[in-house]
């Protein structure tokens, strides 16, 4: 429904991002704002936090993706901070084969957003 962008790590208005979200940019509400400051926001709207990271017991399919969630996801060098991980309801990962141990930060959103979808729609034929 949205997109929060938080601490700054990415510049909304670069060339290079409007490009690479071939319009959806300008058609999903983005806001950014502070972690602490969207941590509560979260919490007072009562929407789970659910955190990517390759630590995680759970695998992101077995997750119920069909209430209110904001799908966090950290940066590719260094992933998700202590703040989001611990203020996280649950913790999911993607499972992964060989030695890697991440994908690439669209590549895990994508997955992560396609599951949601997907359970709430029962299906997406």
């Amino acid at each position: 429904d949205g997109l929060i962008l938080c601490d700054q790590c990415t510049d909304l208005h670069n060339p290079n991002v409007i490009r690479a979200s071939v319009g959806t940019r300008f058609t999903v509400p983005t806001f950014e704002a502070e972690g602490t400051a969207a941590i509560s926001w979260l919490r007072q709207q009562k929407i789970k936090i659910v955190a990517t990271t390759p630590a995680a017991d759970t695998l992101f399919t077995a997750a119920d993706l069909t209430v209110p969630v904001a799908i966090v996801v950290g940066t590719e060098q260094l992933g998700l901070s202590a703040a989001w991980l611990e203020a996280a309801d649950l913790r999911v990962r993607i499972p992964m084969q060989g030695a890697a141990d991440s994908l690439n930060v669209a590549m895990a959103t994508t997955l992560v957003l396609y599951e949601a979808l997907r359970q709430r729609t029962g299906s997406l034929n």
